[in-house]
């Protein structure tokens, strides 16, 4: 969690719109009417994500949504980094959204159906607490990625280090779900 939080949270998704929008203006010298275009695609991708998702988790579980949407992250950095034109960069962005949204919406349904009513807001608060304040640490990290090697390059790199990240987290118990829907079966106290 530490490290999809320090790569990949919704706290860390003000840095990569920062990326996309800075990359855009000066890497790319596009004008403000294409950065705005581009974050109107990236929302349609963030809705995508988050209507995807609950037919996903139902079909493939949660693991598969969690991984999936942060490849899907992945994938979208690394598109935008790699590739260089407005394009790409747009649908770099809508994968990242799409991403985010596809990885949230299941995290957060898990977790309200795991806990305990009289915890609930406990766990969610140290769960945000957490997440974005990895998400801190990852936001300044890339920043200064970005100001050593430029935006294109940063959004690369981020989307390569993501892309580890699942690879590692595709090997552990996450990928298949399994022991969340066991205790989710359970009833709840």
């Amino acid at each position: 969690m530490l490290a999809v939080g320090l790569l990949a949270s919704a706290g860390l998704s003000a840095a990569a719109i920062d990326l996309f929008v800075f990359h855009l203006r000066r890497d790319l010298a596009e004008s403000s009417p294409v950065v705005g275009l581009c974050l109107g695609v990236a929302a349609l991708g963030a809705l995508a994500g988050a209507i995807g998702a609950p037919h996903l988790k139902k079909r493939y579980g949660f693991g598969a949504c969690f991984l999936g949407g942060t490849a899907f992250q992945a994938l979208g950095l690394t598109i935008a980094g790699a590739v260089g034109s407005a394009g790409a960069t747009m649908m770099g962005a809508m994968c990242w959204a799409a991403g985010l949204t596809l990885r949230a919406v299941p995290a957060i349904s898990v977790r309200q159906e795991l806990t305990p009513d009289s915890l609930l807001g406990r766990v969610t608060a140290a769960s945000w607490t957490v997440t974005f304040g990895a998400a801190t640490i990852g936001s300044v990290l890339v920043t200064h990625l970005a100001a050593a090697v430029g935006a294109k390059h940063a959004l690369a790199v981020t989307g390569m280090l993501l892309a580890i990240v699942v690879t590692l987290g595709s090997r552990t118990a996450v990928r298949s779900g399994t022991t969340l829907v066991n205790h989710a079966a359970a009833p709840r106290q």
